[in-house]
């Protein structure tokens, strides 16, 4: 009985790493969207015309603001035409998603440790007999 409850248990640990790191890289999207949302309304607000637009890995060129209109992917290749106010609503949608899935993820962890807790004191009972 003992093997099956290590076994149990390890299986359960593996388990519980694997939430955690999908907790995590959910933590980092929850950050990198509220980034996005406040230079989203930083530029809504800004009577500039020039910017430092993103080419990626820390690469920057300068950039002139002709039209305030956002492209955003919608999926599938799709972009579509937003202001940034609107562009930032859906920012919000997504981290309320995010924000739900974090937190039953987080649900889901608290009780594999419950879980494993019980196991190990059930081991511990056992070994003392």
């Amino acid at each position: 009985m003992n093997q099956a409850m290590i076994m149990e248990l390890q299986e359960k640990y593996s388990i519980s790493n694997q939430l955690e790191e999908q907790f995590n890289l959910i933590s980092q999207q929850v950050n990198e969207l509220e980034d996005f949302g406040v230079h989203l309304s930083e530029l809504d607000s800004s009577n500039e015309n020039e910017i430092l637009a993103s080419l990626g890995k820390g690469v920057y060129i300068p950039s002139t603001i002709k039209e305030k209109e956002l492209y955003v992917n919608v999926g599938s290749g799709i972009f579509v035409k937003k202001k940034p106010g609107e562009a930032k609503k859906v920012v919000e949608g997504q981290l309320k998603e995010l924000a739900k899935a974090r937190e039953e993820l987080a649900e889901r962890i608290e009780g594999l440790n419950e879980e494993m807790r019980e196991l190990m004191q059930k081991l511990e009972t056992e070994k003392a007999k």
